[in-house]
């Protein structure tokens, strides 16, 4: 079994300090959602206020430094299902 990097201890590379999992919420359509990763620049969207076009999401882990704030992020190889506009 492959380790995931969220089941890993890891040290911060700014200060050495120790870093915690943890996660961003991002509030979407009146419920807050997982974030993700999309490759490419993005587009406004006058209803919607983003366009995507990107083919996949990949969903994000995040790390932050217990002792200086500093926020790791790492986007999943396992893509969520296929975006649509």
């Amino acid at each position: 079994m492959e380790d995931k990097p969220q089941d890993k201890s890891i040290a911060c590379i700014e200060c050495g300090g120790q870093m915690e999992t943890g996660y961003v919420p991002d509030h979407s359509y009146g419920q807050w959602v997982h974030p993700s990763w999309v490759a490419g620049k993005p587009e406004r969207h006058w209803i919607a206020g983003m366009k995507i076009k990107a083919p996949h999401r990949y969903p994000l882990t995040s790390w932050r430094c217990e002792d200086c704030g500093l926020l790791k992020f790492y986007a999943h190889r396992k893509h969520w299902n296929k975006v649509t506009d």
